[in-house]
């Protein structure tokens, strides 16, 4: 259950976020532009899990990963957010919900010939689950394994380590997640246990929740 969102910073506008009823709600106001809720904490490897529930379902979401903001431009407090996304949408049955966009960036990172899947639910609460270790982004949606994407060189060089940040677009009413847990994952403890052939039992996590 969420209490507070200390660990937490909204860029680049104010105010859209709030907890209620032991979950985080996002609020847009109309024709005010998008906006993200952004850890602290800056994440290179790590193992994301939340539930989310999309309540404007005819607009789509989306989770910010290994994310960044631009250089804040006059009376900006935070430029805007560019990196990776994983996205939400609910807007139809089939969507591309799991896979990796491009925010500032305007393409998509997974290619686009990859096929749309149902894993996500209008109306209901998800279970979305990402795993990023190096240039590999896996994701699974209620408990299916989505893709794997494997981040070109250049866009991982800028954006290897980041923030991770919850969206709320422009004209959405609201947007609900709960249940957070983000893990770091030891990369170099990850090689050592798959020298010993023994990877699931070795592996290694630093426990930094920001919420459990």
């Amino acid at each position: 259950m969420v209490k507070t969102l200390n660990g937490w910073t909204e860029k680049p506008k104010e105010s859209s976020f709030e907890v209620a009823d032991g979950v985080i709600v996002g609020k847009m106001v109309l024709n005010k532009g998008g906006t993200f809720l952004c850890t602290d904490k800056e994440y290179k490897d790590f193992e994301l899990e939340l539930e989310v529930k999309i309540i404007t379902h005819e607009l789509n979401s989306g989770i910010q990963i290994r994310s960044r903001c631009k250089e804040a431009i006059g009376k900006q407090k935070y430029g805007a957010v560019y990196g990776p996304q994983v996205e939400l949408s609910t807007k139809k049955e089939t969507s591309r919900s799991g896979l990796i966009y491009g925010t500032g960036w305007k393409s998509w990172i997974t290619p686009k010939d990859t096929k749309e899947n149902k894993y996500m639910k209008q109306g209901k609460w998800n279970k979305m689950r990402v795993l990023a270790v190096g240039k590999s982004v896996k994701t699974w949606i209620n408990g299916v394994f989505v893709f794997e994407t494997i981040i070109p060189d250049d866009r991982h060089e800028t954006n290897s380590k980041g923030f991770v940040a919850l969206q709320c677009a422009d004209k959405m009413v609201l947007k609900v997640v709960s249940n957070i847990r983000l893990l770091l994952v030891i990369s170099v403890l990850e090689k050592l246990t798959r020298k010993t052939n023994n990877s699931f039992n070795l592996r290694h996590r630093l426990h930094s929740y920001i919420h459990d």
